[in-house]
């Protein structure tokens, strides 16, 4: 029997190693893959980036806020009027001009109240365009069924409710920042669709304690105060808080 010399160990560890040029094949379509994957994730971040730029562009300036009772910026955040094509839409932007009021916020209270329909009827028996409840409509000796009329009041309505929050709106601006108009237009809508009563009282909660005046975190705190319908309406028509 012939003896076959036992091959050494080291030598049976080479044969079971990877070729060099396997590995390097290996390596490369492994880096190929990593690039690719992170070509993607920027391709898709900067296409991203791009269509809101793009979206930005294309959106025009917000209509400038009348500086009326010493108020200044912008009362919404909103750039568009709303999607309608009713032809109230333009009677509501003349009235707001001719009360000097912020003309996005008259429109897209409109829009909340009625969708610019004058023949809207709510469950609370609130009724046309601007949802004028009968008892306040005979106040206002106006007939809400009439949106000439019933836009006209409204607009009328807000203007004396803004010289009434003016001064509140311009104390919130210089404690917290921001623009006069935005606070004073919150108060304005809120007094709209829940009362001037309901206002009052949510702001005393929020703004003073036993020892008198105070001034909460934030200064929307008195919103937090007001009913769930009244803490909707008012950033689904200013477009945020």
């Amino acid at each position: 029997m012939s003896y076959q010399p036992r091959m050494p160990e080291a030598h049976h560890q080479e044969k079971a190693r990877l070729p060099f040029w396997a590995a390097l094949l290996f390596c490369l379509a492994l880096s190929c893959v990593i690039v690719g994957i992170l070509s993607g994730l920027l391709l898709s971040h900067l296409s991203a980036t791009l269509g809101r730029s793009a979206l930005t562009e294309t959106l025009p300036p917000a209509p400038t806020t009348p500086a009326t009772f010493g108020l200044s910026g912008q009362a919404s955040c909103r750039r568009l009027a709303p999607p309608t094509t009713s032809p109230w839409l333009s009677v509501a932007r003349d009235d707001a001009t001719r009360y000097g009021l912020d003309s996005l916020t008259f429109e897209w209270q409109i829009w909340q109240e009625s969708k610019f329909n004058p023949s809207a009827v709510s469950s609370a028996d609130a009724v046309g365009i601007a949802q004028f409840e009968p008892d306040t409509a005979a106040a206002l000796g106006i007939d809400p069924t009439n949106p000439q009329q019933s836009l006209d009041a409204a607009a009328r309505l807000d203007r004396e409710r803004l010289s009434d929050y003016a001064e509140r709106g311009v104390d919130l601006a210089a404690h917290y920042g921001g623009a006069s108009a935005h606070y004073a237009y919150g108060f304005v809508l809120a007094a709209y669709n829940a009362g001037t009563n309901a206002v009052e009282t949510a702001w005393s909660r929020a703004f003073t304690d036993d020892n008198g005046s105070v001034w909460p975190p934030h200064a929307w705190d008195w919103l937090t105060e007001m009913s769930s319908q009244t803490r909707y309406y008012v950033p689904a028509i200013l477009g945020c808080l």
